[in-house]
């Protein structure tokens, strides 16, 4: 019987042992590894660039104007030029508007809108507001054109340019013996950037 207890010993034993080595197998399985956690914090930016602008940096100035007994005109060209019809003359310097755009290359293409010959408007004395003369037939150099790469292609003045000047003029109709005085008006200067 000796034998037999102690084979039923042993075998308890090796149960009791294996017992325990399946416990601790399971108590591993169950028992996850300590996580470990790491984060970074990138920055995110954006840059907007600025779409095409437009800034005028003269008026448009007929200067000293003389009537004469019948009137007349005097057209200020986008050059700065000036000329007159009739009995009126130019006694001071006039100039044309003018006008800078920026733009961004590749991105803003401009497009000159108004005015045009077309359009008029009404200068009105300073004092007397029943005194007035019409501002007609705008003109612009706006259009003007260059040639690139040795004469061979013909491009608008603008291209591949991110800053532009361009010049307006018109033709201002004075009456015969207008009334002396200044007179102003304001015009609308249009560029569509597409």
């Amino acid at each position: 019987m000796m034998q037999s207890g102690s084979r039923t010993q042993t075998i308890a034993s090796r149960i009791a042992t294996t017992g325990a080595v399946a416990a601790t197998a399971l108590l591993c399985l169950a028992a996850p590894a300590a996580a470990q956690s790491n984060s970074a914090a990138p920055d995110a930016s954006a840059s907007v660039i600025a779409s095409g602008t437009m800034r005028n940096t003269g008026d448009l100035d007929f200067g000293k104007v003389a009537p004469g007994d019948t009137g007349g005109t005097i057209v200020v060209a986008p050059d700065n030029s000036a000329t007159v019809t009739g009995t009126v003359l130019s006694v001071s310097t006039p100039s044309a508007a003018s006008f800078i755009i920026e733009r961004r290359t590749g991105l803003d293409f401009p497009a000159y809108v108004s005015p045009t010959t077309a359009d008029s408007i009404t200068l009105i004395h300073a004092t007397d507001t029943s005194e007035t003369m019409q501002l007609t037939n705008f003109t612009n150099d706006f259009n003007r054109t260059r040639t690139i790469f040795f004469g061979l292609f013909t491009v608008p003045a603008w291209f591949g340019q991110t800053s532009y000047d361009f010049r307006v003029g018109g033709t201002l109709n004075v009456a015969g013996n207008q009334m002396p005085g200044v007179y102003t008006g304001e015009f609308v200067v249009r560029v569509d950037f597409e």
